[in-house]
């Protein structure tokens, strides 16, 4: 690793040390895990982007409930494949707060309204780490 890199990384695991010490992410539950609380994260993770999107429009779900469950498994598979070079849990869970403030005020923010998104790291993004240089 070049020391860029390896400054990186360092960082991304001081982040996630400190996400799992707030309980701002929740830990992924273990398949042995059936509490109600498991079994609502593993629907959300499993539902298309349509489904996401009528669910979140009727209520049913909010982007913050979304977003949460999203933030989780990123953090599990993230730390297992190594396949997330920056994690902004913080920043999604604010954007998704908006959405459902904005929401509850009868806005609309768009098709993708409360949707989480990931983003390559090779786009540059204010604030977050580039693999472009």
């Amino acid at each position: 690793l070049s020391a860029r890199a390896a400054k990186a990384r360092a960082s991304r695991d001081a982040a996630r040390d400190a996400y799992k010490r707030s309980w701002l992410v929740a830990p992924w539950p273990a398949p042995s895990d059936h509490s109600p609380a498991a079994e609502n994260m593993r629907h959300i993770c499993s539902l298309n982007a349509t489904a996401l999107l009528e669910e979140m429009t009727a209520g049913r779900l909010t982007s913050v409930q979304v977003m949460r469950a999203f933030c989780s498994r990123a953090l599990h598979v993230g730390e297992r494949l190594d396949t997330n070079a920056q994690e902004c849990f913080a920043d999604a869970l604010a954007a998704a707060e908006e959405a459902d403030s904005a929401r509850a005020a009868g806005r609309t923010l768009g098709a993708l309204h409360g949707l989480p998104v990931s983003v390559k790291d090779q786009l540059d993004m204010a604030g977050c780490d580039s693999t472009c240089g």
